[in-house]
């Protein structure tokens, strides 16, 4: 793992770049390959650039990985596995800055299938970098919760990605909305953020005949409760997700009134072929 593939930077890329002070460039360029490696789905991008006593650790996982071997073994795996589904991956990598200190990070975006509409404005998680003076990675650290990696700042620009995944419209067989379920998480229901969510959901459901909704609070979460929050990357309340046929397709933060919700959802299917 010796030699570097070579890297050709675009106009988009070596302005991100050269918009770091000298000192944290080397790590930019770090991330630039991470992007890369994941957009491409090719490891060999991220072969030679890994110092032998590098650790990988993440805020989801307890456990460290060190070592050179190890780390590649892991992130080469990972790849492997996107690369083997045999199909366009849900996974996007964009180049950011970490809210923290303004330092270089590559952001982690993921699609949970075709008709995920807006997973772009919903960051999964980001990477920080650090180099050596050889300009090889020490530590790679992901952020996954805090701070929320919505709080990256993003540049829009996906290094060797020709595309982003391409969102498909819903299709309703039936003129009414059986298969949609709303999760709303709210702190525990009791605060005027929490109230006034709730009755904007239930007022959606008056207007959407067959779907459900489920109330999950954080206060009293069950085990299955706090993993879906953890895995939805949910840190503050109120927040919504919306399924269909258990399948997440939106997600939003904040207040929304019952109009604006209601517009959400239509605007995921393609009303053309639904029935009625």
């Amino acid at each position: 793992m010796d030699d570097k593939t070579a890297l050709s930077l675009s106009p988009e890329e070596l302005s991100w770049v050269k918009g770091y002070p000298e000192a944290w460039r080397a790590a930019a360029l770090l991330v630039l390959r991470y992007a890369h490696a994941f957009n491409e789905l090719d490891a060999t991008w991220l072969r030679g650039c890994l110092a032998p006593a590098v650790t990988y650790a993440s805020q989801s996982v307890f456990q460290e990985l060190a070592g050179r071997t190890a780390v590649w073994e892991y992130l080469s795996g990972k790849i492997a596995a996107l690369r083997s589904e045999g199909k366009d991956s849900m996974v996007r990598v964009e180049l950011g800055s970490d809210a923290m200190g303004g330092k270089p990070c590559a952001i982690v975006l993921q699609a949970n299938g075709p008709h995920d509409k807006n997973w772009v404005d919903r960051p999964l998680a980001y990477l920080t970098i650090e180099a050596n003076s050889e300009g090889n990675a020490t530590k790679l650290f992901m952020v996954t919760a805090v701070p929320p990696p919505a709080s990256a700042r993003r540049t829009g620009v996906f290094p060797g990605a020709k595309s982003l995944p391409k969102w498909q419209p819903l299709r309703r067989a039936t003129a009414d909305y059986l298969g949609l379920k709303f999760h709303l998480f709210v702190w525990d229901g009791k605060p005027p953020l929490d109230t006034f969510m709730i009755a904007s959901l239930e007022g959606v459901l008056q207007r959407l005949p067959g779907a459900a909704l489920r109330v999950i609070r954080l206060e009293t979460a069950n085990e299955e409760e706090s993993e879906v929050i953890a895995q939805l990357g949910i840190v503050s309340f109120p927040e919504l997700a919306v399924y269909w046929e258990d399948t997440l397709v939106w997600q939003g933060r904040g207040l929304m009134g019952a109009d604006a919700v209601e517009r959400a959802v239509k605007s995921l299917f393609d009303e053309q072929t639904n029935a009625g």
